[in-house]
């Protein structure tokens, strides 16, 4: 989880809106976004097709 006071992550990953949860892989490379509410179903979904 990141607060990201002075935006400096939301103009790095071209971020448009709050709630904004981004994916990384083990490499540190991100892999999917989601903007807006996630449920957990949403979630699961993204995360299998990270692995």
């Amino acid at each position: 989880m990141l607060i990201d006071d002075k935006r400096q992550a939301s103009v790095a990953f071209k971020q448009q809106g709050y709630p904004t949860t981004l994916f990384f892989n083990a490499s540190g490379e991100m892999v999917a976004s989601r903007l807006g509410e996630l449920s957990a179903a949403t979630l699961e979904q993204i995360l299998q097709k990270a692995r």
